[in-house]
């Protein structure tokens, strides 16, 4: 019976489990410790890299800054450079709608003469049949839409001509 006795003895197991114990811990803290120094030349490359990275990042980051602030400022002063550009079109194409579009049998225009009869056949008449009062060949309406589709057309030349110069510059 001692002979079991000795073998159920838990001072002895808990002896035997604490050597396991310390055994297994002393393994794996080895083991961490031999890949702690196989990996070390990759931890160092790894913050290297990331300062490289780092650096970099700023510089692109500085640089699309620099960018963008030149483009506002580019697209500022095309803005203020259209908008006088507009003024001026504005006027000219006035100035152009009026020449393009004058009734040649309105008094004084055209080539009616300078006969006194011709002048007065053009105000003797009252009412429709005065080509003066309804804008002498076209009508009204007809007139207006010449006008609008004259400055439509000015106003498509116009931006094509400030797209294509600024298109030139940005090739450039």
């Amino acid at each position: 019976m001692i002979g079991l006795l000795s073998l159920i003895n838990p001072g002895r197991w808990m002896l035997y489990l604490a050597l396991a114990g310390a055994l297994v811990a002393g393994y794996f803290a080895w083991r961490t410790h031999e890949r702690d120094l196989g990996a070390a030349p990759y931890i160092a490359a790894i913050a290297k890299q990331k300062a490289e990275a780092l650096a970099k990042y700023e510089v692109l980051k500085s640089q699309a800054d620099a960018l963008t602030k030149e483009r506002e400022t580019f697209t500022k002063d095309r803005n203020e450079n259209d908008a006088t550009n507009e003024g001026a079109i504005a006027v000219l194409a006035d100035k152009l709608h009026a020449a393009r579009l004058r009734d040649p049998y309105a008094s004084g225009c055209g080539d009616g003469g300078s006969s006194s009869a011709s002048k007065e056949t053009g105000s003797s008449q009252a009412g429709a049949g005065n080509p003066t009062q309804t804008g002498g060949l076209l009508s009204a309406e007809f007139d207006g839409f010449l006008k609008r589709q004259a400055r439509e057309s000015d106003d498509i030349n116009a931006a094509y001509s400030s797209c294509r110069t600024a298109l030139y510059e940005a090739v450039k």
